[in-house]
């Protein structure tokens, strides 16, 4: 990644660390909510802070929860004395402290060692001859599939193109691909389209020109200061390359609750490829699907039905809520005891085998067996409910838990959407998680916006069928995605 920063890279961030809220610079708050982002969705045991100064937010956050070293010096013409060098790493004891400047090959840092390797507000302060061996010298001290990255604070249409270069030059790979970088000045990087530049300048954070004036450009003397250019900050981030062999998609098979069920968290590729391989559109659909011209909800059915066929004992007991009986329901009908639980609307059967339920989801209970069914799932009927009404979230999950046989497991499907820099998912998918009854792990966002592996909805099948109701663009609405929740009784 290499990206203008936005208020959606500090935001959600900032709301569960208020400290980064307050502080009277912007930039540096922004660069720290980007680290911190970062670790809460990769997990690193062990990190590293090029250039802490006086003070970070990272040993104040995380600190006690992984391995966590500082790298700082004296230097001259620094901000940032000896006395405020000593202070902080008393005030840090549980940091691993190491004075020298990356780029000198310091020896106290071993190779192949470090997770994350970071700076904030500092790259900057490097000069451009010195970068390729900074990098050259982060290759050395990282992992193997480890993260570098820096936030760095330029003035409008400053070039950025040495530090591009410089993690170029080192044969890192960039965390997210080329075709989102946005430092719109630059000639040589992809040009946004209207509506990237349109939502870019309506989020694009500045420093306080304030700040600026007095604190960025405190080399010169007071009256001789000119009127100061607008800041903002270049996040990027690349990782080290994994050996050989290692890293790649591997065929987990289908999903198995006690197994690999981490894997389908969210719609992948490789998943709905191979499930297109085994002819499950023909069984479910009676048709061929093209994966780049369909709805999401065909991911979520062919997924729905591979567990199916997998996983339960033909003549199992399946219930599906929903107000429509899905493809995998009708299709699963033919060999198992299939029934449908409406959320508010009863649909007809039609000439399906599987039995409506003539009473609405939280009202089963006269119709519907406790400790009855094998399988319980949803295709997306959720998502749509009042903000904030926590009561509703416990009623489904309560109901979707009364009627589970103990030790069945449901699959409760959401769309989500990809808007870069994040992912948007239903308030009552995070409840699920935090009941705390789930089999899989809830991802990150940021593990999902930097996955190339993604499987969304083409733009093209979303201009086709979707724009209409939505009245928004592909760009504007986010790229939909299948997000699942695996819950085992």
């Amino acid at each position: 990644m290499f990206e203008l920063g936005k208020t959606d890279h500090w935001w959600e961030i900032a709301k569960r660390h208020p400290m980064l809220s307050n502080h009277p610079n912007t930039l540096k708050p922004l660069g720290y909510a980007h680290i911190v982002n970062l670790i809460e969705s990769f997990k690193p045991k062990t990190v590293l802070e090029v250039g802490h100064g006086a003070m970070s937010f990272i040993f104040k956050i995380f600190a006690d929860k992984v391995e966590m070293w500082g790298l700082d010096d004296v230097i001259e013409d620094s901000s940032v004395s000896a006395e405020d060098l000593e202070n902080v790493r008393l005030w840090n004891p549980q940091v691993k402290f190491v004075a020298g400047l990356l780029g000198n090959k310091v020896k106290d840092l071993p190779d192949n060692y470090f997770d994350l390797v970071y700076s904030v507000s500092v790259i900057e302060h490097i000069p451009h001859n010195v970068l390729p061996a900074v990098f050259e010298d982060t290759f050395r001290i990282l992992k193997p599939g480890g993260i570098v990255s820096h936030s760095y604070d330029v003035y409008y249409k400053q070039s950025t193109k040495e530090v591009f270069d410089a993690y170029e030059g080192a044969k890192l790979e960039w965390l997210k691909p080329k075709n989102t970088m946005n430092v719109f000045w630059e000639s040589w990087m992809p040009k946004p389209n209207e509506e990237a530049m349109d939502e870019l300048f309506e989020k694009i954070v500045f420093e306080n020109p304030m700040e600026v004036a007095e604190k960025y450009m405190w080399q010169q003397e007071r009256n001789y200061r000119s009127s100061p250019i607008n800041f903002v900050t270049v996040l990027n981030a690349a990782r080290k390359p994994l050996e050989s062999g290692n890293g790649e998609y591997v065929n987990s098979g289908p999903p198995e609750i006690d197994k690999n069920i981490d894997d389908y968290t969210y719609s992948k590729k490789q998943q709905m490829d191979e499930m297109l391989l085994n002819n499950l559109d023909s069984i479910v659909y009676g048709r061929k699907i093209e994966p780049d011209y369909c709805d999401i909800k065909v991911y979520e059915n062919l997924l729905i039905y591979s567990y199916i066929s997998n996983n339960l004992k033909k003549g199992s007991k399946i219930l599906e809520i929903g107000n429509h009986i899905s493809p995998a329901l009708n299709a699963a009908a033919k060999e198992y005891d299939c029934t449908l639980l409406p959320i508010d609307t009863i649909p007809s059967a039609g000439d399906s085998n599987v039995t409506i339920c003539e009473s609405f989801l939280g009202n089963s209970a006269e119709k519907l067996n406790s400790n009855a069914f094998d399988l319980v799932f949803a295709v997306s009927s959720f998502g749509q409910e009042k903000q904030g009404d926590f009561e509703r979230y416990d009623q489904v999950y309560g109901e979707i838990m009364r009627l589970l046989v103990p030790g069945a497991a449901a699959i409760i499907g959401f769309i989500g959407l990809y808007k870069d820099p994040g992912v948007w998912t239903p308030e009552i998918l995070s409840h699920f998680f935090e009941k705390g009854n789930t089999v899989n792990k809830f991802v990150q966002p940021m593990k999902i916006v930097v996955d190339r592996n993604l499987y969304s909805m083409s733009e093209k099948y979303y201009a086709d069928n979707w724009q209409k109701a939505t009245q928004k663009s592909y760009y504007k609405f986010g790229r939909p995605f299948a997000y699942n929740c695996f819950i085992k009784k």
